[in-house]
């Protein structure tokens, strides 16, 4: 018996991990690109 709670509660905290990780990958999705300003320095460094 306490094995089924153990069972239902790692599947409870796998969704609610996916679940978070989604949304932070749409925050960051979301946010306004005016940081590629600062990424694009770095990108004549190519060689």
């Amino acid at each position: 018996m306490p094995l089924t709670f153990v069972g239902l509660g790692t599947i409870l905290y796998g969704i609610g991990m996916h679940l978070h990780l989604m949304h932070l990958n749409l925050v960051r999705q979301l946010q306004p690109e005016s940081t590629d300003d600062q990424t694009s320095v770095p990108e004549s460094d190519e060689q």
